[in-house]
């Protein structure tokens, strides 16, 4: 849905989409999640068996064409790191002299607790995912050590 939704708001030519063009749209998201989330990927074949189903004749070329022009529309964008994962990477950073266990598990679930909540922030939605994590690492430091 997040591909599907980019497309849709970093667009405007959507109004002017037919409901064939949508349905391509929505295939291609679709083809692209697998690819970076699915350990099974999907076969164009069963692609294009569910693009009849939605209603839509599909060919490979169209797919193919479709996805080369939302990769390029979301500037390559689509596997973003997020802000658990930044905290992961900078806790591995932390220097020796910090104790493995417990201290690392506590500092690390405190910040996945908080980088949980900043979802729910605005504020923190449009700030960036490395901001974010920075920031809970250091509340969860001043928390806890």
């Amino acid at each position: 849905m997040t591909y599907l939704d980019q497309i849709f708001t970093s667009s405007t030519l959507h109004h002017r989409w037919s409901k064939l063009q949508c349905n391509l749209v929505t295939m291609t998201a679709l083809k692209i999640a697998i690819k970076l989330f699915e350990p099974r990927t999907m076969n164009m074949e069963d692609m294009l068996k569910l693009g009849k189903k939605m209603g839509g004749s599909f060919s490979h070329s169209d797919i193919v064409e479709m996805e080369q022009e939302m990769l390029w529309k979301l500037e390559w964008g689509v596997y973003p790191p997020t802000t658990f994962a930044f905290v992961h990477h900078m806790i591995c950073l932390f220097p020796q002299s910090v104790p493995k266990s417990p201290t690392r598990y506590i500092i690390q679930e405190l910040c996945k607790y908080m980088t949980e909540l900043s979802v729910c922030v605005y504020s923190f939605i449009t700030s960036k995912a490395s901001y974010k994590s920075f920031a809970c690492i250091l509340v969860a430091l001043d928390r806890y050590v």
